[in-house]
């Protein structure tokens, strides 16, 4: 196998475990913040000049509204108390395509529902156009 493609597959596995932790601490977040009425987490991210991050994070109720004012600044997970927002994040990022951050950038919503804890993702990614017009004026010839 050469390097590039053992690197590959490094990220990749990497990538594949991160989300398989996050699918079991999205049960864990479902499970404490059920008492609350929260519904769904909309996370807004966005990413460009090779960083990325969360820009917003919104509680919801299950009619849509937003503002919760209940949300529990901690919740405890693998027997540590962690921030609730930072735990929100990192769920989040971790079903983004590898890269989302490079170049360009992407940005979107991650939309964590918890009734029946799931990921949904709103992806759109940016690329750079560029348009090369040339001109050729002869010096003898006037307009």
């Amino acid at each position: 196998m050469s390097d590039m493609r053992r690197i590959l597959k490094q990220v990749r596995d990497r990538a594949k475990s991160q989300r398989n932790q996050a699918r079991r601490q999205l049960k864990i977040l479902a499970a404490a913040l059920q008492p609350t009425g929260i519904a769904s987490i909309r996370v807004d991210y966005n990413g460009a000049g090779d960083e990325g991050s969360v820009q917003d994070i919104h509680y919801q109720a299950q009619d849509g509204t937003e503002g919760i004012q209940n949300v529990p600044s901690m919740i405890v997970l693998e027997s540590e108390p962690v921030l609730t927002d930072s735990v929100v994040e990192d769920i989040a990022l971790s079903f983004l395509p590898i890269g989302w951050e490079i170049n360009e950038g992407s940005y979107g919503t991650v939309t964590l529902v918890l009734d029946k804890p799931r990921v949904e993702v709103e992806h759109n990614q940016r690329h750079m156009e560029t348009t090369v017009d040339e001109f050729d004026f002869d010096s003898t010839e006037e307009d």
